[in-house]
């Protein structure tokens, strides 16, 4: 997968994310889809606006940012209905997030050694993907 495609991933997988949070949020133990990364579209994501993802992921961060800094202790605990997690909760959903995005981070800095993918250079992708990973790490307020 090329960067371009998994930073598409990436904001189509933490829009899925924070749709789960919504849910739980709105409803007592919704059921949550497994997301299924075989089923994924690369095609659409090497075909994808890298200006408009990164529009998205920033937006979609930051309203995500926002609304899981105004939770309350017991907002966390919060479930939904998981075919695979028996304690699927608020807070797994947000580790989970957390872990997708190092996971894909990491594989971004592995294709860092190309010298460019899709005319644009490894160093851009990885210089506004750290902006929107770093506003989220020092701006969200997660529980101990």
């Amino acid at each position: 997968m090329s960067l371009k495609q998994k930073a598409a991933h990436l904001a189509h997988t933490n829009e899925m994310l924070a749709e789960r949070v919504e849910q739980m949020l709105e409803l007592d133990e919704p059921p949550i889809k497994v997301i299924d990364a075989a089923l994924e579209d690369l095609q659409s994501y090497k075909a994808a606006d890298l200006e408009k993802v990164k529009e998205e992921s920033s937006c979609g961060g930051e309203r995500l940012i926002e609304k899981l800094g105004k939770l309350y202790p017991q907002d966390w605990e919060r479930r939904g209905s998981h075919p695979e997690f028996h304690n699927y909760n608020m807070q797994m959903t947000v580790e989970h997030l957390l872990l997708h995005e190092a996971h894909q981070l990491y594989g971004m800095e592995q294709l860092r050694a190309a010298p460019e993918i899709d005319g644009t250079s490894a160093e851009c992708y990885l210089r506004w993907y750290s902006l929107i990973v770093g506003s989220r790490s020092s701006r969200g307020r997660f529980p101990d």
